[in-house]
Parts: structure tokens; sequence; C-alpha cells
């Protein structure tokens, strides 16, 4: 990265039951204040509500991933006014969707970084780069994830499927579409719809959960 960034977009990796972040979320948190620190960028995005299947299994979490994810990056020594919270997200469709909606577009900031953990990485960019499209100047940046081989093959594996299935319903849409993006998640999606093409069930058996 030889140019300095609009903005460091840290991906949520999960909360636990209590609130706290389990490790492979302050991982990602603490890479992304490492480059801060190195003045990557003078500003934090911090994308995640909590995880859609945590509606299904009816277990909500006593607050956003984002909030968890501020206290800990307060905590690292980054400045409160340099942090900005995206608390709309359940999935990484929803990180870029809702990013790209409130606050790149808002701030006309085009030039960005995203950290996420290295399995993740390959999901993140197809993502990424197909809701935000080619006016986008995005680098993307890996957290260590700490993980054993054996649940990082299953996490890889999990990744594999989901990106299928993603290959076969965001790459149909232009890179950059917005409102094609928007209707996938508030018409079909059932972690964000109130009435989802797709329900939990039809979406668990799609990835052949």
């Amino acid at each position: 990265m030889d140019t300095m960034k609009d903005a460091i977009i840290i991906l949520a990796g999960g909360i636990n039951n209590d609130g706290s972040l389990p490790e492979l979320t302050k991982k990602r948190v603490e890479k992304g204040v490492d480059l801060y620190k190195e003045k990557i960028a003078s500003k934090i995005i911090l994308s995640g509500n909590y995880g859609f299947w945590l509606d299904y299994a009816k277990t909500i979490p006593p607050r956003s991933e984002a909030e968890a994810m501020k206290e800990y990056a307060e905590s690292l020594g980054v400045s409160t006014p340099d942090i900005i919270m995206e608390r709309s997200s359940k999935d990484t469709i929803g990180n870029a969707y809702f990013t790209k909606v409130d606050i790149l577009e808002k701030n006309n900031w085009k030039n960005i970084v995203v950290v996420t953990s290295l399995f993740h990485l390959p999901r993140t960019k197809l993502i990424f780069d197909t809701v935000l499209g080619p006016e986008y100047l995005i680098d993307y940046v890996p957290a260590d994830d700490r993980l054993g081989e054996e649940e990082r093959t299953a996490r890889s594996a999990g990744e594999q499927k989901t990106t299928e299935l993603l290959k076969k319903t965001l790459l149909i849409m232009s890179p950059g579409d917005t409102a094609a993006v928007g209707e996938l998640l508030f018409k079909k999606h059932p972690g964000y719809s109130v009435n989802p093409e797709i329900s939990f069930e039809q979406l668990k058996q799609m990835l052949g959960r």
C-alpha cells in the first residue's frame, strides 16, 4: 500500500454469548489497529451486528460485534473519534453493502483496505469486489487467525461451499450494482428480509448443512 487509504474496514468474526470477543475477532481488530498505527488510514470502520444464523438459533448476543470491537480497539489505543461502527450487517454481503451505502458513499471514500481472517479472504474479495464495484480501490489484508490445521481446513471447506453458492447468486449482478444487492438482501435473504424468498431451511439445504 503506497498511498494513504480513506479507511480501514475490519470485518467482524463472531461474538460470544456474553458479548465478549472470540480470539478470531480480536486478531482481526489487532491487525486493523496495527495498520491504523502505521498511518495507513486515519479512520477505522468496524463492520458487523451479529451472524444471521443466530436469528435462526434464537440466541441474540447482548451487543453488536461492532460495539465489542470498538471497545477492544479503544483499549489498543485507537482514538474514539477515528472509529465508525456499521451495525446492520449479519454476514459478509451485509458487511459490504451497508458499509458502502451508509459510510463509504456518504463520505466519498473510494480507497480502502479490508481486514479479515486468511481463510475468509477469498469470499471477502469476491463479495467486496462485486458489491462495491470497479470505482473502488480495495486492498485486502489477512489477520493471523491462530487456528489449528484441522479447524482451518474445516472452515475453508465451509467457505468454499458458501463461495460456490454466491457465484450463482451474487456474480450474476454487474459489479457495483447496489440496487441489485439490496434486492437480494431485502427480498431473498432470510437474515434481512421479513418474508424472504429463501428460508433458513432452504439455505441450509443449499449449503449442504
